[in-house]
């Protein structure tokens, strides 16, 4: 049995370089406490748990997951916003506000065997912080949305600007989509899916975005070039980005064309 002890002092940004009292007192002076040990029946695996305190007091102790290699960088807990939007990290835990309230949600639960997609581990467990403790909301969070089933590294984010949850489905080079899941007023809805596929016989990307409460089908191409540019392709939709869409359509018309 190993014990770990880290303590996290650091001023953390949260969402766009705004940070709320409510999240700096939630994100100074924070102890990690972590036990390794090795998991039974899984050579070569260890079992990890935590003993997590803020000030003098502790507000989480529990299991956090099974890994490998237990190597980490503490500031990787606390993902970095860029454009408004956050990604889960491939680390034991994270935390990320994902009900939007202004509180960090510890999410954690690692699982190695959890069939997700590049032999990638899952997060099982979501905790919301109440009176000062994180308490397990697992299942509030994922009967409302059943993207909180699908948490995993690099393939979650959390998309703060337009207040919605997004699940990429990696479909290699050539393909991929984005399912985005909107939240107002308390409520998780599914809002579209947008999915890109590379031409293999040009300088191409097509992408297709569908609503399917709305029945509502766009299709749109643009240069790999200008694909490459952004790293917000999910926050493509009719409403927000209808110009460019209507622009992006009308230039792929044949000369003469109708």
């Amino acid at each position: 049995m190993k014990h770990l002890t880290v303590i996290f002092t650091m001023l953390l940004a949260a969402a766009c370089g705004e940070v709320t009292q409510k999240q700096n007192n939630a994100q100074i002076g924070l102890k990690f406490d972590f036990t390794v040990v090795d998991a039974e029946g899984f050579d070569g695996w260890s079992d990890i748990s935590l003993s997590l305190t803020h000030g003098d007091k502790e507000c989480f102790n529990g299991d956090v997951g099974r890994v490998q290699c237990f190597d980490y960088a503490e500031e990787d807990f606390f993902p970095r916003c860029k454009n408004g939007a956050i990604t889960a990290p491939n680390e034991i835990l994270f935390f990320a506000d994902i009900d939007f309230d202004g509180d960090n949600e510890l999410i954690t639960g690692s699982s190695p065997f959890a069939g997700t997609q590049r032999d990638l581990p899952r997060f099982c467990s979501i905790y919301k912080l109440k009176n000062g403790k994180y308490i397990d909301a697992t299942d509030e969070f994922t009967s409302r949305c059943e993207a909180f089933n699908m948490i995993e590294p690099y393939y979650f984010i959390v998309d703060y600007r337009d207040k919605s949850i997004i699940h990429y489905n990696d479909g290699g080079y050539m393909s991929g989509g984005w399912e985005v899941y909107k939240y107002d007023n308390g409520r998780y809805t599914y809002d579209r899916y947008v999915h890109f596929e590379r031409k293999i016989d040009g300088d191409m990307v097509d992408i297709t975005i569908d609503y399917p409460k709305k029945n509502t089908h766009k299709k749109l191409r643009m240069s790999f070039a200008d694909f490459e540019k952004r790293d917000d392709i999910f926050r493509i939709n009719i409403n927000d980005d209808e110009q460019w869409v209507q622009n992006s359509e009308a230039e792929q018309k044949p000369q003469g064309g109708v």
